[in-house]
């Protein structure tokens, strides 16, 4: 789901704005969300991967409703060189 589909879809049903002149109010929010979310990012990874681990170990130690896949994918991310 895109930025443009998420604040469309969601957030202009959810809230009423009167004018959004340039776009200023979309940015704001659009911004809040992605701090947002890579404080959560940063804090689900702080809290489950251990260096002390193995990558396998870490990556059995997920948590429930959470695709494995993802999870793997997820714990790749801030380990890859081309995300740093």
């Amino acid at each position: 789901m895109g930025k443009d589909m998420v604040y469309n879809d969601c957030i202009k049903k959810m809230f009423h704005f009167d004018e959004d002149r340039g776009g200023r109010i979309k940015k704001i929010i659009l911004q809040s969300i992605g701090k947002s979310s890579k404080k959560t990012r940063g804090r689900l990874y702080d809290s489950y991967y251990k260096l002390t681990r193995t990558f396998k170990q870490n990556l059995e130690d997920h948590l429930a409703g959470i695709d494995k896949e993802y999870w793997r994918w997820f714990l790749d991310y801030p380990n890859d060189p081309n995300t740093k």
